[in-house]
């Protein structure tokens, strides 16, 4: 007697669509398969371990076919079978059909059929792979699966490397829906900036997406603009739990997350980055604006300069307000404060260029220009070519952050660096543990900044 296989059984399930098939034993006992659609199968009452044999209408094991029902079909195309798996659907009673992620145990007549297990599901019809099926090949628990995926470094390498040749081999994907229902988390963090084509910006937000990267998680990235409809938009997208946490790179906390603030103080998850004022009341990553800026214009002093004109940024930044008290300090230590002079515009070249070129017209000239950002710089260094004087001879320029393209201005733009990929990565460490509940108060991280000497400062004529 021959006895065919899971493949051959699936071909003739193929044939039958729409008719109800009752088997009979041979002890009177009755059982029935509903077919529905192409190989829609529900199977109760027993369990096909035996397999029709190929002559004689017997089933082997004593089952018997009816023969109003003898229908004998030979579907071995490699395409028929795909077809079949693939759209094979459990029905509960009555037929009502049952939402199940499509994987092994979405043929319930087929999962006690010798051979035909997980790996064979996944390579005749492309189905699904759970972290059971996984778990069953492996010969592992689920438990340890998910550690293999989420930790590692805490699994047995011989168990790892087992485990992650299964996970390969059935194409196994954790489905990220589910794994937020069972954690509560999406795995996505928010972080907005206030002006994404900002060079400084960029620099940071490599940093977040690095380190975001490394903890498993996604970067939903919003450019705001300066524009609180924006920031108010981002954040209700936190109140919406539709990502974990948010991290601002402004200096403004939008006004949908001050309730939330008031209500649960450093355990919100929400992070600043670069700009650190204690009234927001969340953790933040900076370096220290006031000493960074002194620092600064101790170096122009340094070389013989007193007319210093300082072009801030915004002075509703708190940044900009701590490197003009720095500045100003320095300056008063000096007893040069009456030749100090202070202009205000936004951290662009634009800016930076207008600004310069209206410095240029005072008597006396400046004989430093000292920026608040190297975009300022840089657009002030326009303005000293565009009325003929050159830099550093006669008038020397100092920047502020240290951006890839300071390096390449000309002349080669001397500045304050500021460990721009350091802070995204630290704005995410401090947004991992706050979200854990690892950070009860505000956190304050402050990184060190450090002057780079190029050739846009030298000594005054």
């Amino acid at each position: 007697m021959k006895t065919i296989t899971y493949q051959d059984l699936i071909s003739i399930l193929v044939s039958v669509p729409k008719r109800k098939i009752g088997y009979r034993r041979g002890c009177g006992w009755n059982a029935n398969v509903f077919i529905k659609g192409p190989v829609g199968v529900c199977c109760w009452g027993f369990w096909v371990r035996y397999l029709w044999a190929w002559k004689g209408g017997t089933l082997a094991g004593g089952f018997r076919l009816r023969p109003q029902d003898e229908i004998v079909r030979s579907y071995f195309q490699r395409g028929a079978i795909q077809a079949a798996v693939r759209s094979a659907q459990p029905y509960g009673e009555k037929n009502q059909s049952v939402s199940r992620q499509p994987s092994i145990e979405t043929y319930p007549a087929m999962k006690h059929v010798k051979g035909f297990d997980a790996a064979t599901a996944v390579r005749y019809g492309r189905a699904m792979a759970s972290i059971r099926d996984v778990a069953t090949s492996a010969g592992v628990s689920t438990t340890t699966v998910s550690r293999v995926l989420l930790r590692p470094e805490l699994v047995q390498p011989s168990t790892r490397e087992k485990v992650l040749g299964v996970i390969k081999e059935l194409g196994y994907a954790p489905n990220p829906a589910a794994s937020a229902l069972r954690t509560t988390r999406t795995g996505k963090l928010i972080v907005t900036v206030p002006d994404i084509s900002n060079p400084f910006f960029a620099n940071v937000i490599r940093g977040v997406e690095e380190e975001a990267q490394a903890n498993g998680l996604a970067v939903l990235l919003g450019d705001t603009r300066g524009s609180r409809e924006r920031e108010n938009q981002y954040a209700d997208m936190l109140q919406r739990r539709e990502a974990d946490g948010l991290i601002f790179l402004g200096h403004r906390l939008p006004n949908a997350l001050e309730q939330r603030i008031a209500r649960e103080g450093a355990m919100a998850p929400i992070v600043n980055g670069c700009e650190f004022s204690p009234s927001l009341g969340v953790s933040s990553a900076h370096i220290d604006n006031a000493a960074a800026a002194r620092q600064g214009m101790n170096a122009l002093y340094d070389v013989g300069h007193e007319r210093i004109a300082v072009i801030t940024g915004p002075l509703d930044s708190p940044i900009s307000r701590d490197r003009l008290v720095g500045a100003k300090l320095a300056a008063e230590r000096r007893g040069l404060i009456g030749s100090m002079t202070i202009a205000t515009g936004p951290f662009s070249l634009h800016s930076g260029r207008k600004i310069a070129a209206s410095l240029l017209l005072g008597d006396p000239r400046p004989t430093a220009i000292f920026c608040f950002s190297d975009e300022i710089a840089i657009g002030a260094m326009s303005a000293l070519r565009r009325h003929g004087l050159d830099c550093p001879a006669d008038v020397s320029v100092l920047g502020f952050d240290d951006i890839p393209m300071a390096a390449y201005a000309s002349p080669p733009l001397t500045t304050i660096r500021q460990p721009m990929r350091e802070i995204g990565l630290e704005t995410v460490r401090l947004l991992i543990e706050t979200i854990e509940g690892r950070i009860q108060t505000v956190r304050s991280v402050t990184l060190p900044h450090r002057m780079i000497v190029r050739q846009s400062v030298s000594a005054p004529k």
